[in-house]
């Protein structure tokens, strides 16, 4: 009978510790659940809109004193929400896409033309650098505006903003093995704590390299 007892309180002690580990388990699994859906929804608050700065018209507005924008072309139109700017950004690039594709934009590609470089810019517009050291004409400033406008209707957006900017190459000597030197454009550079350095971005077409 005390074997009998013993049995009964062993098994009723091993199911409270089963019960304990299943609800630790199903608190840890709430927890977990709880601080990823948290985690998800901090991706949508406007606490990160910080990243991207508002865009609108009043970009080109603040461009106007700068002596290296030579025209701005299109309109930048208002948008404040995270979503919003990144779809808006979204369309500048396949915008971008596009206009690589197009064999008339290569004609006004350095040295051919007076183009280095073009990509879009965080604050809501595409930009186009020309050549400082090259002539460019009102003219040829349209040319360029309207292919690229054409290029952009296809992804959805009207009177694309560009601006158009005189630029130079990057100045410093790039050497592989073969030691041989070439023009660039210019980049993003990054350094970090340790003092080493880095290149995260490239204007686009740099198929004028030598």
């Amino acid at each position: 009978m005390k074997h009998c007892k013993r049995i009964l309180i062993g098994s009723l002690v091993l199911t409270i510790l089963l019960i304990g580990v299943v609800f630790v388990a199903s608190a840890s699994a709430n927890d977990s659940q709880k601080t990823l859906s948290e985690d998800e929804i901090s991706g949508t608050t406007d606490s990160n809109d910080a990243q991207i700065p508002d865009i609108g018209p009043q970009i080109f507005e603040s461009l106007k004193n700068d002596p290296n924008v030579l025209a701005t072309k299109g309109q930048i139109p208002n948008y404040t929400t995270q979503v919003d700017k990144q779809n808006w950004l979204s369309k500048l690039d396949n915008s971008r896409v596009l206009l690589d594709k197009d064999t008339n934009m290569k004609l006004y590609l350095y040295p051919k033309g007076p183009v280095i470089g073009y990509s879009w810019d965080v604050n809501g517009y595409l930009e186009v650098n020309f050549y400082k050291g090259m002539n460019v004409t009102d003219s040829q400033i349209n040319e360029i505006y309207n292919l690229i406008n054409k290029r952009a209707n296809e992804a959805s957006v009207q009177e694309v903003p560009v601006v158009f900017y005189k630029n130079d190459f990057f100045k410093d000597e790039v050497s592989g093995y073969d030691s041989y030197y070439r023009p660039i454009n210019g980049a993003i550079k990054v350094t970090g704590e340790t003092g080493s350095s880095g290149t995260i971005g490239v204007c686009r077409e740099n198929k004028f390299w030598n």
